[in-house]
Parts: C-alpha cells; structure tokens; sequence
C-alpha cells in the first residue's frame, strides 16, 4: 500500500520524505541507516530508512504492489513499473532537512561505480538488472522542488539526472528504463511510495 509519508513510523502525519533507488534496496538500506545514526538518529524509533517500490505508475488489486514471491502476479512490482528504493524520512524544519537531504544524497551518489569501458557510472550490484533496478530518485515535487539543487549538487559522479514522469512499459519496453549512467528524478508526490 501507498505511505503518504512516514507517519507510519514516526506517528506524525507532516514528515517530508525522499526514496532513492540503484539496485538491491537491502544493502542500500543499511547505508541509509548508516547515515541516520551519524546524523544523530541513535533510537530504533528514529530510523526512518524503509524499503519499498516506487516510481510506477500502476498498482495491483487493492493498491497493492509487491514482490514477485507472493502469489498475485498482477502485484509484481517491476511488471507495474517500479523500482526498489529506499525512503528516508526529513526533518520538519526546513534547514534540518536540507542538511538531511544533503547527507542522503551523498549518500546515494557512493553508492556508485565506474562502469566497465569508461561508460560512465553503474550500480555497486550489476547483476541485479533491469527496470526494477534502476536509478531513481522521488522528491517532492521532482525536479521543481527545493531539494533537486541540492541532490545536483551531490552528484560529484556527474550523471545524467533525467526527469521522469512514471515507468509503464509500451510494446513490451519500459519507458524509463535501467540505464548506466542515468539517475531517473521523480516527482513523489504524484509517484507515492509502497512498502
């Protein structure tokens, strides 16, 4: 189902959030959470970092997007047009949180590679392949909002930060697809989170 933010896990319904996606969301997580404990968040109840899918624009029956194991194949998350992410909740106090997103996505940009042939920067998990694995970013608002400055300016890679509108798949090919060297950004408003 679709978190709105992460009230779930911190009881309050206004806590701004960010997802980022770039392969397996397991070891991305814990890099997450790495970075929670430095930032301060020392208390299990201050660790924000979920994984979940994002960044398609369909749902199964129900509003529900899932992984391929559990037995509705009209909830597999990548045959929806999502990808694994990670969403990390922001601080309510807009200084707070641009600091916050700031560490995140210098986080998420080590989180990177050089690719084989000087073609630019891949995942540290290549194996792990396709749309369901790709580079995604969902900000509130996409590339309009006041964190997009900030997630270029982390960019020390100097990837493509191309805007995306929603993964769906058209003939048979996803329409935003898992490219080296490309970060998809999204808007999280309109492209929700679903853990």
């Amino acid at each position: 189902m679709a978190t709105e933010d992460a009230a779930a896990t911190t009881g309050s319904a206004a806590v701004p959030t960010a997802y980022f996606g770039n392969g397996c969301f397991w070891g991305r997580q814990k890099d997450f959470v790495d970075m929670e404990l430095r930032l301060g968040r020392t208390s299990p109840a201050d660790i924000s970092a979920l994984v979940g899918y994002a960044g398609g624009k369909a749902t199964g029956p129900d509003g529900k997007v899932c992984y391929y194991y559990n037995g509705d194949p009209r909830t597999i998350y990548e045959r929806l047009g999502h990808a694994e992410v990670v969403q990390v909740a922001l601080s309510q106090q807009q200084q707070d949180a641009q600091q916050e997103f700031q560490a995140f996505a210098e986080t998420y940009f080590k989180q990177f590679q050089q690719a084989p042939r000087g073609r630019g920067m891949m995942r540290l998990d290549p194996q792990d392949a396709g749309p369901g694995y790709r580079n995604v970013v969902g900000l509130p608002g996409g590339v309009s909002s006041p964190y997009y400055k900030l997630l270029q300016a982390a960019n020390v890679n100097g990837m493509e930060l191309r805007e995306g509108k929603g993964n769906v798949y058209e003939r048979g090919q996803p329409v935003e697809g898992d490219e080296i060297n490309v970060v998809w950004v999204v808007d999280s408003d309109e492209l929700p989170f679903y853990r």
